[in-house]
């Protein structure tokens, strides 16, 4: 834990810019996400023999390739997605979430209405 606050405060002061590292930064939490989703890590678990890695006669080797492999992978899923986006929600920001909104809004409307008709209808009775 320590070493990695070190860590953390030595990149604090030493600022970093670089395009394509802060491109790959980006999608970091959607690679973690991606890789620890259950379905998908039953998936890369099973196509990775990580017990039969071990007993290899190059397991950092192997290890190392496992790892890249899904890295990448994972990269190449959340970057798709990230184009997906780009191309239809971030287009119209706002615009799906505001139709969204208008149909919740009308079904709540409605239901609210009809409760209050049906009280009023109870209490005429």
């Amino acid at each position: 834990m320590m070493i990695g606050f070190g860590l953390f405060v030595l990149c604090y002061r030493h600022p970093f810019h670089n395009r394509f590292v802060n491109y790959l930064a980006a999608s970091a939490v959607g690679v973690y996400l991606i890789h620890y989703q259950p379905g998908i890590f039953r998936m890369w678990t099973g196509w990775f023999p990580l017990k039969e890695a071990y007993t290899s006669a190059h397991p950092i080797l192997q290890g190392a390739a496992i790892v890249v492999g899904v890295f990448v992978a994972c990269l190449a899923l959340d970057l798709l997605r990230q184009t997906l986006f780009r191309m239809t929600i971030d287009r119209h920001a706002g615009k799906w979430f505001e139709k969204l909104y208008a149909r919740v809004e009308s079904r709540l409307s409605r239901k609210s209405s009809a409760k209050h008709s049906k009280g009023s209808a109870i209490e005429e009775g």
